[in-house]
């Protein structure tokens, strides 16, 4: 983004003229800069003989504080930890056993969709259909 300094600027149109954009206008003998249409080129500030056009230094917004809620009750951490470590050693043991389920189950599932002897691709059926498309050719002579 930039910025005129009006006290600088003489109004004489120069950056005006090569602003490819038409995003300045000299209004009352100073330049005025439309930021919706300006898309930072910065020809206005190479060109303008009185150098008023600088770049404005961007904007930073200060980082925002995160306040949580504090909870109604204390936690109490004792407990909860028992119950996290509870919980960790329960899925170290079932963790195996669901895999091996769902291990299975797909399993079957590729057995039920591909059938014992028959190729994965195309197969018979795209010769069948190579023949039927040069048997319409053979018609049309």
């Amino acid at each position: 983004m930039f910025t005129v300094n009006k006290t600088e600027c003489q109004g004489c149109g120069v950056c005006m003229e090569h602003c490819l954009r038409g995003a300045i206008d000299v209004i009352d003998g100073t330049a005025h800069i439309d930021h919706d249409l300006c898309n930072d080129c910065g020809t206005c500030m190479e060109v303008c003989p009185c150098d008023a056009i600088t770049r404005a230094a961007p904007v930073v917004a200060p980082p925002r504080e995160i306040v949580l809620p504090r909870p109604a009750q204390p936690v109490q951490t004792g407990r909860l930890a028992a119950a996290g470590a509870t919980l960790v050693a329960v899925g170290a043991q079932a963790l195996p056993h669901v895999l091996d389920l769902l291990n299975a189950y797909l399993a079957r599932r590729v057995a039920v969709r591909q059938p014992q002897g028959l190729p994965i691709s195309g197969g018979a059926g795209i010769h069948r259909r190579r023949r039927m498309r040069q048997g319409r050719r053979n018609r049309r002579m």
